[in-house]
């Protein structure tokens, strides 16, 4: 998407670890192994940040993601 390397990390919302993303010449790599990214959006069209940044979120694991959309469900 870029077309340069890139490395993300995020605090996770559920337990506070670091989640890292990292893209190194087009293979992805995640820390924790079972780290899950939510990725939603809002309706309408326009750059990301606008569209889709504040509905992302880093999760640890797919626990930790369930347990924070059934507390916002």
């Amino acid at each position: 998407m870029l077309g340069q390397d890139v490395t993300v990390s995020s605090t996770a919302p559920v337990d506070g670890q670091l989640v890292t993303v990292t893209d190194t010449d087009g293979a992805v790599t995640w820390e924790p192994a079972e780290a899950v990214v939510f990725v939603g959006s809002r309706e309408g069209e326009g750059p990301a940040a606008e569209v889709c940044c504040d509905a992302l979120d880093f999760f640890s694991s797919r626990a930790s993601a369930e347990q924070r959309h059934l507390a916002h469900a």
